[in-house]
């Protein structure tokens, strides 16, 4: 069912003067106009069916045909962008205004409608058009409207852009290790921060930060590999059951996470922007995308451009399905608008391209073939057909060992499996990158692991499980002695209580009303205590009687100054983010100025920064 009313049920609706005007357009007698059973019956009589589709003006009969082709129904919007609309009273600013409109001729779809071939169908929020159930099943059969790209093959490029998963794979490798040593600040919005985008950028020897960047920290996000903590992204246990998964799980999850992201390819590579998002489902369209790209031939080159056109053909609302191409104030980089079907090749032919040229590219699921500085072929990749086809993936080579040489260094093949490459990441410093990535085992890397919380047993397990038992001995002496020396050192701020005389001290600590706190003695006349307690220590012995000689210095600001001073700080950090400068509020100054402050001027301090920020974010144009 297509939503439309049986013919009689519609034409009961109808007044009797209306039905007459219906049966005369149909070359009937008025007559049955006083009967909507017997003008249905008469209406849907085969030779008066025939001989009403031979009196349809060709662009009437055509746009019941694309009807017809669709199983009778489509979107109001995607009928009338190219066979008119029907003119409505409501729809014009007067009465005199809807007459005049009258006196021009009726388009193809009013046509239609006065016909009864057609009738308005609500569909939620959105209009359709639909044929009488009744009348659709005595139309001429016409053939389905392609269900299916096809795009003709290209002869082979000379010169192409090759990348496969394990390339995606390393650089959202590189970006977990980064989350890992605590280099990813994160802005108010969620986005990395100018200083970590750079850095990754380094990291992965691609100079100035690129859309590139942004889209591995949607995608990480997305699959639950980081995730925000303290502002900064963090990795999850998550990202340690992916790197274990198999080549192809994890290339599924990357495509998936990239469907189902916010990562938006006219915005960010197209320099598009957005004055109305209601009705925008970008998933929806990578949703879409995924399915189409999936019916493009195997190990083939086909021209980009053939790709598009064949999706304008066959798919060309994938992205907005309601038709409605009016309603987003799309602005192009150089503010001109962008609404309109007329403007499809410069947003969704530049979405796909995009998509292409960037997501599908980046994760090794299309190679493409530049020509003159653009993309203008692409061919899946063997993963790429199976991913987007839910079709066996191609066979996974086996992982190669680590090389641990006696050298202290850590050899790491390019078959290395990606857990390895990440745990080694973790312990040793990088010190070659390129096929075969080269890391040196080192004092300062192994303590900087302990610190972190990991244990040498497991450390030492993993270099042997990974090298499949061949480390030097000397590598793990070494270590394990690195290993014993850890934590035999400490600093921690600390306040010390010094009495004149022994006895004194005696006195102090044995003193019920001073309720002495848990202390370390380090001679008969000193103790230290931690720096929380003195506060309240040196209260109580005032109140007792004890004359204080000296007093740990105080915080030069009191808790309602720092909670200012933090406000101030969180104001500002927001306010470079969007304003896309680089400040020098980092997340650890903001953690270290919290930590100075009890829970209730914490939650005052935030509220305050984020109402200033807000304030600042209304006045701004």
């Amino acid at each position: 069912m297509n939503g439309a009313l049986d013919l009689r049920f519609w034409l009961e609706e109808r007044i009797p003067s209306e039905r007459a005007v219906i049966a005369r357009m149909w070359l009937l007698s008025p007559d049955l106009g006083a009967s909507p059973e017997l003008l249905a019956d008469a209406m849907l009589d085969a030779t008066a069916v025939r001989r009403a589709l031979d009196g349809l003006p060709p662009p009437a009969r055509a746009a019941l045909v694309r009807l017809q082709s669709h199983g009778g129904s489509l979107p109001a919007p995607v009928i009338e962008r190219e066979f008119g609309s029907i003119r409505a009273a409501e729809s014009y600013a007067n009465p005199r205004a809807y007459l005049l409109a009258l006196s021009a001729p009726p388009s193809p779809t009013e046509r239609l409608f006065l016909l009864g071939m057609i009738q308005p169908v609500p569909s939620g929020h959105e209009r359709r058009y639909a044929i009488p159930p009744d009348l659709l099943a005595l139309l001429p059969p016409v053939a389905p409207a392609p269900s299916r790209i096809q795009v003709a093959p290209a002869p082979a490029p000379l010169d192409m852009r090759a990348r496969s998963t394990q390339d995606a794979e390393g650089d959202l490798l590189a970006l977990l290790l980064l989350g890992y040593d605590g280099a990813l600040e994160v802005g108010a919005g969620g986005a990395l921060r100018a200083a970590s985008l750079r850095q990754l950028a380094q990291r992965l020897g691609q100079g100035e930060p690129a859309p590139y960047h942004t889209f591995l920290q949607a995608i990480a996000e997305q699959s639950g590999l980081l995730r925000p903590s303290g502002g900064l992204l963090r990795p999850t246990r998550a990202a340690l059951a992916w790197l274990r998964r198999p080549a192809a799980e994890r290339a599924r999850a990357m495509l998936d996470a990239w469907a189902e992201s916010g990562f938006d390819e006219l915005a960010s590579m197209c320099g598009m922007s957005f004055e109305r998002t209601y009705g925008r489902d970008l998933q929806r369209a990578h949703r879409a995308l995924v399915r189409i790209f999936a019916q493009l031939p195997d190990d083939q080159w086909v021209s980009l451009s053939a790709v598009v056109a064949a999706i304008r053909d066959v798919e060309p609302d994938y992205a907005r399905p309601t038709g409605r191409y009016e309603s987003w104030g799309i602005r192009s980089r150089d503010g001109r608008s962008l609404d309109g079907f007329a403007h499809w090749d410069a947003v969704e032919g530049a979405q796909i391209a995009s998509v292409i040229a960037g997501p599908l590219h980046w994760l090794g699921l299309a190679d493409l073939a530049p020509r003159a500085g653009d993309p203008a072929l692409l061919r899946l990749t063997p993963m790429g057909a199976a991913l987007l086809r839910q079709a066996p993936p191609p066979a996974e080579p086996p992982a190669a060992p680590l090389v641990v040489q006696s050298n202290f260094e850590a050899l790491v093949p390019p078959y290395a499996s990606l857990y390895a490459r990440f745990q080694i990441g973790r312990i040793a410093r990088q010190i070659a990158g390129g096929a075969m990535s080269v890391f040196h085992l080192d004092r300062h890397a192994l303590l900087a692991a302990l610190d972190r919380g990991i244990a040498f047993d497991d450390i030492e397990q993993f270099l042997i499980e990974a090298s499949e038992r061949r480390v030097p001995q000397n590598v793990l002496a070494s270590m394990r002695e690195w290993a014993r020396q850890h934590g035999q050192v400490s600093l921690r701020r600390a306040v010390l209580v010094e009495a004149s005389d022994a006895a004194v001290m005696q006195q102090i600590r044995h003193d019920r009303r001073l309720r002495f706190p848990a202390a370390q003695r380090l001679s008969d006349t000193a103790y230290a205590i931690r720096e929380g307690d003195a506060p309240a220590l040196a209260e109580r012995m005032r109140k007792a009687g004890y004359g204080l000689a000296a007093e740990a210095a105080a915080t030069p600001l009191g808790e309602r100054d720092l909670a200012v001073v933090l406000a101030a700080l969180e104001f500002y950090a927001g306010a470079c983010a969007d304003l896309q400068i680089e400040g020098g509020a980092s997340a650890a100054l903001l953690r270290r100025v919290s930590d100075l402050l009890d829970e209730r001027q914490l939650n005052r301090a935030y509220q305050l920064g984020r109402g200033a920020l807000e304030a600042l974010r209304e006045r701004l144009p």
